[in-house]
């Protein structure tokens, strides 16, 4: 999975990537973000978000885990 996400989005994904991956909209991954209850880790620039695109997958497999 990893392999494929960093094929299709690169080493980072932005909140538009990750919002249609987990089928989410953007103001919810931005809201989580600013209450710090957004799982996924990732770095805040300025007012934009990036996650490292591996760190998704990972979050990914432990949520199909549980």
């Amino acid at each position: 999975m990893q392999d494929a996400l960093e094929v299709t989005y690169g080493p980072f994904m932005t909140v538009t990537d990750l919002a249609d991956v987990l089928n989410v909209s953007n103001q919810t991954l931005y809201n989580k973000s600013s209450k710090g209850a957004l799982d996924v880790p990732h770095y805040k620039l300025g007012k934009k978000l990036l996650f490292p695109t591996p760190a998704v997958a990972d979050y990914i497999k432990s949520k199909l885990t549980e």
